[in-house]
Formats: C-alpha cells, sequence, structure tokens
C-alpha cells in the first residue's frame, strides 16, 4: 500500500493557527515603497493580492499588528522614474534584457524569461534608444507608488501568517514581474539573526534600519502598549506624514512627531529616513553634503473621535508641520468619522477613509489586539 508523504510545509499549512500570544521585545516592521507600472496594475495588486492575501492574514494570526497596503500619498519616487525612463532600454523591464542580449546570450532564452513573467516581448525589436512616450500606452507604463506596512509581534507571526492555502493562492498577483517596476524594502525593529538571514535578507532583499540614539532623527519601530487598551481597536487611523526637514531642525522633527505620538495616543510609530536626491552619488569638494534630512513617518491611532480632535493634538501636528515641509495624510477605518476629523484637521493632513478597494487594502489594526498576552522572550 503506498504511503503518503506529508512534507514538512503541509504540516506547517495544517497546524493549528490564531495565536493570541507573542513572544516580548520581538516586534518587527516590514515596509516596503513599491513602484508599479501603472494605476490599474496597482489596484489589480491591491484587489486580487493583497485584499485576500490581507483576509487570511486577519482570519490567522492576531499577533500580526497591521497588515496595510495603499497607493502612496507621495508620489515623487513615481515621477522621478517619468523623468529619467526615456527609452526603452531604460526601461526596468527591458534593461536587463538588453544587457543580457549585448552578452550574446541567446535571443530565445532572454524572450522565454520575460513571458514568464507576462512581458511583452516585442519591445526587443523596437531597439534600447526608441523613444518609449510612443509606447507608454501599449506598455502600460504610468508609474504610481504603492506603500506596504507591516508590523509582527514575533517571528512566529510573521512565519505563519504566510502559511495558508488562501494566502498562497493569492500572493502571485502581488508579485507579477509584470507589474512591478522596483520596490524598496525596510525592515525595523527585533527580527531575529533566523529570520534574517533565511528569508528577509535574500528573499525581499530588504534595507536593515537599525536605531542609533546619536541620530538626529531615532528611526525604527517604536511599540506604545500603554495606549493598548480594551475597545481602542474598533475605530483606528494611520497617520502618514513625509517630512522635508533641513538639517538643522532635523532633531526638532524628530522630537516634536515622538510628542505628537504620545499626544494622539499613538499604538505604534514608525520612522524611516527616506532616499534624498543626492543619496548614492559621490561627494567632491565641488558637491555640498545633503541640507535636507527626508523622513517617513507613520503612527497607527486608536478612538478618533475623542483623540484626534483634541486641541493639544492638533497644536503638536501643526507644530509640526510649522517646522517642516510635510505631505499628511490619515487613513480612517471608520466611515463615521471622516466628516469630524476632517473638520478638526482642515488644512494639516488630508483625510480620507481606508474603504476605497482600489487605494486600499488590508487591515491599519488587527482587531483582537487587545486579547493578545505578551511572554517572556526565549
Amino acid at each position: 500500500m503506498a504511503q503518503h508523504i506529508v512534507t514538512s510545509m503541509q504540516k506547517a499549512m495544517a497546524a493549528p493557527k490564531g495565536h493570541l500570544e507573542f513572544e516580548a521585545d520581538s516586534a518587527f516592521a516590514l515596509h516596503v515603497r513599491w513602484i508599479v507600472r501603472s494605476p490599474q496594475a496597482a489596484a489589480d495588486m491591491l484587489m486580487k493580492g493583497f485584499a485576500p492575501c490581507g483576509a487570511a492574514t486577519l482570519r490567522d494570526t492576531p499577533a500580526t499588528a497591521t497588515y496595510f497596503f495603499r497607493v502612496s500619498r507621495d508620489q515623487r519616487l513615481a515621477e522621478s522614474m517619468k523623468r529619467n525612463v526615456t527609452t526603452i532600454g531604460q526601461h526596468p523591464h527591458y534593461k536587463p534584457a538588453f544587457k543580457q542580449l549585448a552578452m550574446h546570450l541567446p535571443r530565445a532564452a532572454v524572450e522565454h524569461k520575460l513571458r514568464l513573467g507576462e512581458i511583452l516581448t516585442d519591445p526587443l525589436d523596437w531597439g534600447c534608444n526608441e523613444p518609449i512616450a510612443p509606447h507608454a500606452s501599449e506598455l502600460d507604463f504610468d508609474p504610481i507608488v504603492l506603500e506596504a506596512t507591516e508590523v509582527y509581534l514575533d517571528d512566529r507571526a510573521f512565519k505563519e501568517h504566510a502559511l495558508s492555502t488562501d494566502w498562497m493562492k493569492h500572493h502571485p498577483e502581488i508579485v507579477k514581474p509584470c507589474r512591478s517596476l522596483k520596490p524598496t524594502t525596510y525592515c525595523l525593529g527585533n527580527v531575529s539573526d533566523e529570520t534574517w538571514e533565511q528569508v528577509i535578507d535574500p528573499f525581499l532583499q530588504a534595507k536593515r534600519v537599525a536605531s542609533d540614539p546619536a541620530d538626529l532623527v531615532r528611526a525604527g519601530l517604536q511599540l506604545h502598549w500603554e495606549h493598548q487598551q480594551s475597545g481602542t481597536c474598533a475605530a483606528v487611523a494611520l497617520l502618514e506624514l513625509d517630512l522635508i526637514c533641513p538639517l538643522g531642525v532635523a532633531k526638532e522633527c524628530g522630537e516634536l512627531f515622538n510628542t505628537s505620538v504620545k499626544k494622539l495616543h499613538a499604538i505604534w510609530s514608525l520612522v524611516i529616513p527616506c532616499e534624498t536626491e543626492t543619496e548614492g552619488q559621490e561627494l567632491s569638494e565641488e558637491t555640498a553634503p545633503p541640507a535636507r534630512f527626508d523622513l517617513r513617518a507613520m503612527a497607527c491611532l486608536p478612538t478618533l473621535r475623542h483623540v484626534n480632535v483634541a486641541a493639544d493634538s492638533l497644536r503638536a501636528i501643526q507644530a509640526l508641520t510649522e517646522t517642516a515641509h510635510c505631505l499628511g495624510r490619515l487613513v480612517v477605518s471608520n466611515t463615521e468619522d471622516i466628516a469630524e476629523v476632517s473638520r478638526s484637521l482642515s488644512g494639516l493632513v488630508d483625510v480620507v477613509s481606508s474603504h476605497d478597494t482600489r487605494q486600499f487594502a488590508g487591515y491599519i489594526l488587527h482587531p483582537r489586539l487587545t486579547e493578545l498576552v505578551q511572554t517572556p522572550k526565549a
């Protein structure tokens, strides 16, 4: 009689999920800024990939505190790509293909790789110097930035969130090569060396952002469990701030953000130094060092009605926006809060609902967060 061999992956997928315990001091975040080829490609990724994967994660791993995906408020990376990609040979899909052809790889092999990614092969006939503008519609080339923010309270949550048939069925819709142009992943917090070395570094090629108290602005993930109280998870919002700070006030901006986090009773906050226009360039005697500090700051906020509209909370946000050039957005999960919060924050940040499925997917904060129990770190 033939024996049925059960693989380790099948065992992991069949194992019970929904654990309410998590290991203390083990939380980490992944944040992705992802240039994709067009608004339609972004909508397809959100609705066909991120939304069902988010539903599976919501069901299976309460210790995945945040699993939220959206069209970014800040589109500077996409605008830069539109300016700089002017020929077919500069397009991220075709630049490596033309390089392979120049190295005399067989044309059939190059085309096969493109077809595997559902990428058109016709542009190989147009030549690398062909202007891209006349072909933008055919190539669906109108770059847009997606963002993903995932907060895992420990390694088990990270590993188990993807261990379901539902998640694996829909994940290919997220990573189709034909939709992706350039993802940049940041890892912040207390990820274990094992998870970093076995998964995040080799597969996600993430940038590991260390938190250094000596930095002008301290990057990293901060959990604020004193604000995680019963009933706070029913109505939440994500505050996103893109700050361009002159170097002379960078430290002040960081302190103001920390003050805002406290005033707004944030459940977690995330700070990521962003690339500046001079990053990656050789500095010489003729090249001045960067005169600004770009900062991506986020905070997950509870119970909007009685927190965000408080006068001291508004003053904290206003002080921050007056100190630095700021692009701000508050993504609200409860549509009943929109009108009231919009009036309170008028002129400070944009206020939008997370219920637009072409713009947002996943969840800002897991609704069972208040049920979770910390266990000592092993």
